[in-house]
């Protein structure tokens, strides 16, 4: 009889292991956590996410993992522990591979800056648009380049 009691007690123990293992697992962070745990802001996240859903195809866009929104709760964002790698990899990609003024970040984070001051917005948006595209980053320095002087020459007159 003893010996059932410690079977039985041996595999309710590593049910309860696998149970704690699972719960672990599924471990939801608000965003707050997130930014905090990464050392990015609250806004950079939100970023990322306004950039991921312009450019779903990119393939930056498929290292973000989607977050889950519970039932009831307002608009407040959770992903799961798991998650935070991906997202630690997307920021150290970015950094790495894409950054910069007239990275692929660019569409996102500048679109409020220098708007149509001087009419060169235009040339901001084509040069973006250009990026997202995956135009070489040498040739669009090129085109922007010609763009600004015929813009300057125009104005000029």
């Amino acid at each position: 009889m003893n010996n059932c009691t410690n079977q039985r007690s041996s595999r309710e123990s590593v049910e309860l292991r696998n149970q704690e293992v699972k719960e672990m697992q599924e471990i939801m962070l608000r965003v707050q956590d997130v930014a905090a745990m990464i050392g990015v802001s609250i806004q950079t996240i939100n970023l990322w996410y306004r950039w991921k859903k312009e450019n779903p195809e990119h393939e930056m866009a498929k290292i973000l993992p989607d977050f889950t929104r519970l039932q009831g709760q307002r608009r407040t964002r959770y992903w799961k522990i798991s998650d935070v790698t991906k997202l630690e990899e997307f920021h150290n990609k970015i950094h790495s591979d894409y950054f910069g003024y007239h990275g692929i970040m660019g569409s996102v984070t500048q679109r409020y800056v220098n708007r149509n001051k001087d009419g060169r917005g235009y040339i901001d948006k084509a040069v973006n648009l250009l990026l997202k595209n995956n135009v070489d980053a040498e040739m669009v320095s090129v085109i922007r380049e010609f763009l600004d002087e015929e813009f300057d020459k125009r104005n000029a007159a």
